[in-house]
């Protein structure tokens, strides 16, 4: 951008620009989305924001985004860890799924108002031992 005198004014671009493919917050977040919430495989993902948006999506950056989610989550897992022990009421059950032909469960502890859930490789004591909510609970 050029002002009235011929002079051009340059901004610096943001920290977060530290590439020259960005995507912005409500990219990242439907992608997340779509992904985790619906289960869509990261193709029919990629297809979407291609065929819709004309903003094509690789499969790293869907893992890379869905692994910043994972992260931005930590701080929320060490509070709901916090709140269901000290709960009046806990329901705590596990459930088996497939990850690409691996069963893994999925250990979940939640009340009226929480829910925390967290992929294993075991069910049982193991698992909600690394879980680290029902042995706290009385």
């Amino acid at each position: 951008m050029f002002d009235e005198n011929g002079r051009r004014f340059v901004a610096d671009f943001p920290e977060e620009a530290a590439r020259s493919t960005q995507y912005g917050a409500s990219v990242k977040a439907n992608s997340v989305y779509m992904s985790i919430f619906q289960m869509i495989p990261c193709e029919r993902i990629d297809r979407y924001f291609a065929e819709l948006l004309d903003t094509p999506i690789s499969a790293a950056s869907i893992y890379n985004f869905n692994l910043e989610a994972f992260e931005r989550l930590a701080f929320f897992e060490q509070v709901a860890k916090s709140v269901l022990r000290q709960e009046r009421t806990l329901h705590v059950d596990e459930t088996g799924i497939n990850v690409n032909g691996s069963r893994l469960w999925l250990h979940n502890a939640s009340s009226i108002s929480w829910i925390l859930i967290v992929p294993h490789g075991k069910r049982g004591n193991e698992a909600t031992e690394e879980m680290d909510i029902l042995h706290h609970y009385s």
